[in-house]
């Protein structure tokens, strides 16, 4: 059963079934600049967010991944025949970029809030943009520094987003592997020219 709540500007949140992963949770849908903000400014995306600058690494290599518009996100193909099939085996630290979350452990990935909205990319503008970046620079300055290497597996929008952050790292898009590893016809995670490329680089 679906239930549809009204707050604010207008933000919608849905009550759903087990589903999500997190049942009796709300879902935060974004539509506009507006619900980009308050859901930024939500409660428990602001405490999951700050409970990713205090995350203690496993290994010495992190690498940066998009969130999708599936969730959970291993459940996407994009994750589960791309970037994660590339990472399998790697002594490496997975983090998720998204709007609205920050970035976040990728083991978050089946718990709430990081299970339970959609922010589509066009809504993130304006003053919801601001916030994101800030939020992405603070974890450059607090977390990324505790690895050795970062390494950006990440679509234009969202290494545009962590490159105004000021993070840096080593760059395993598929733009990049477009340059010298794969054909120019290449431009979904899934390829196996990409995943190879990400087995071999990190």
């Amino acid at each position: 059963m679906l239930k549809n709540i009204l707050i604010g500007s207008g933000l919608v949140l849905s009550l759903l079934s087990k589903k999500t992963g997190s049942q009796n949770k709300p879902v935060f849908i974004v539509k506009s600049e507006e619900d980009g903000v308050e859901t930024l400014n939500h409660p428990d995306i602001t405490k999951n967010w700050r409970k990713s600058l205090k995350v203690e690494p496993t290994h010495k290599r992190a690498v940066l991944v998009p969130c999708a518009a599936t969730k959970p996100f291993p459940d996407s193909p994009s994750h589960k025949h791309g970037y994660l099939k590339g990472l399998e085996g790697k002594n490496v630290d997975i983090y998720i970029v998204s709007e609205p979350l920050g970035i976040v452990p990728y083991e978050w990935s089946r718990s709430y809030p990081n299970d339970a909205y959609d922010f589509p990319p066009k809504h993130l503008t304006g003053e919801a943009k601001d916030i994101l970046i800030d939020r992405f620079s603070e974890w450059g300055k607090k977390v990324a520094p505790k690895y050795n290497k970062v390494y950006l597996a990440l679509p234009g929008h969202h290494m545009k987003l962590v490159e105004q952050a000021g993070i840096e790292g080593i760059d395993a898009s598929i733009s990049n592997c477009r340059i010298d590893d794969c054909s120019e016809r290449i431009f979904r995670a899934t390829s196996k020219e990409y995943v190879q490329f990400l087995q071999e680089l990190i």
